[in-house]
């Protein structure tokens, strides 16, 4: 894990966030749930779990989706939720600026389609 994201997680560190359209990690998408996923932060891994949702999390490997219930996934990793692609980068992004702490992009650009900072 690089240093940067290792400095990031440690200040995350057993905290737990609902990734959904009511979620502390906001997706604005009607095939989205509520209350789509749970992203946890466990001793410096990352830890993604469906909520029993709809449409569910697909992870993305080699253009191929593939059913995600519940796991370690790493930053880099493709995912889909309902029918938004992004990374786990992108949710701890999002997770981060709901948390107050400081994160590394600073971009205008969106993070998830319909979610922009």
């Amino acid at each position: 894990m690089n240093t940067v994201l290792n400095l990031e997680l440690n200040s995350e560190v057993d905290r737990t966030y609902i990734v959904g359209r009511e979620g502390h990690i906001y997706i604005g998408d009607l095939s989205v749930s509520r209350e789509h996923a749970e992203l946890k932060f466990i001793d410096d891994e990352i830890y993604l779990r469906d909520l029993n949702s709809t449409n569910g999390i697909y992870l993305i490997n080699n253009n191929k989706a593939v059913r995600f219930y519940q796991g370690y996934v790493e930053p880099n990793q493709s995912l889909m939720i309902g029918r938004k692609k992004c990374t786990v980068q992108k949710l701890i992004d999002i997770s981060l600026r709901t948390s107050g702490l400081p994160t590394i992009s600073q971009s205008k650009t969106p993070i998830v389609d319909g979610y922009s900072n």
